[in-house]
């Protein structure tokens, strides 16, 4: 009887152990991705989770003095668009705990969205299947990419709403270039090239 009963206990104790085990792994996925509140200036940024990364779900707004903009120099497209940035403010304009996604991170990105390695390492044309589709605004992965357009470095603005531009801290083929993505209005796949750092587009932050 007393054998009877030291197995069972001992499956109880097992069954306890797997529950609690499985509580945990479920409360640390849900807590990795939450909204942040950036303590700069106030605002907040919903955030995705899609495969192993964390990444806010809004383009950044966070203003760098003479280096980022306005779409047009209109406080309402920062709204709802996010800022506009030179290479030089993208790379240092994440928060504390987020970062500027090198080209790799991107990579990683688009291949948990099922593009596959040799599409995903293809430079200089839009490459996948429907990742960008994915990744749009109301597209399936959440990431919810905003088509803010581009600032050229004689100043101009081009294409709000029709294509996205986003920055990578990853150098080109040659130091001057710098990797990034787009996504457009009219295509299902991502762009993938490099572009002069002089140029202004915008910054989704990735959580480290």
């Amino acid at each position: 009887m007393m054998k009877n009963l030291f197995w069972i206990m001992f499956m109880l104790f097992g069954v306890v152990v797997t529950v609690a085990s499985c509580k945990k792994d479920k409360t640390t996925t849900t807590d990795t991705c939450v909204t942040f509140s950036d303590s700069r200036d106030s605002q907040s940024y919903t955030t995705v989770k899609i495969g192993s990364q964390c990444w806010m779900a809004k383009n950044l707004n966070y203003a760098v003095a003479s280096t980022s903009w306005c779409y047009n120099n209109t406080t309402s497209n920062c709204t709802n668009y996010g800022r506009i940035y030179s290479w030089t403010a993208a790379s240092s304009a994440c928060p504390s705990g987020w970062r500027l996604p090198s080209d790799a991170d991107w990579k990683t990105l688009e291949i948990a969205l099922g593009m596959t390695q040799a599409d995903a390492d293809a430079d200089g044309s839009y490459r996948g299947t429907d990742q960008g589709t994915k990744l749009k605004v109301n597209g399936s992965s959440g990431f919810n990419a905003l088509l803010a357009g581009l600032r050229d470095p004689s100043g101009n603005y081009n294409d709000l709403s029709s294509v996205g531009y986003y920055w990578t801290s990853t150098v080109g083929n040659l130091s001057t270039l710098y990797y990034r993505r787009t996504v457009s209005s009219s295509e299902p796949t991502v762009y993938r090239g490099s572009m002069n750092l002089s140029n202004g587009f915008s910054v989704r932050c990735l959580q480290n």
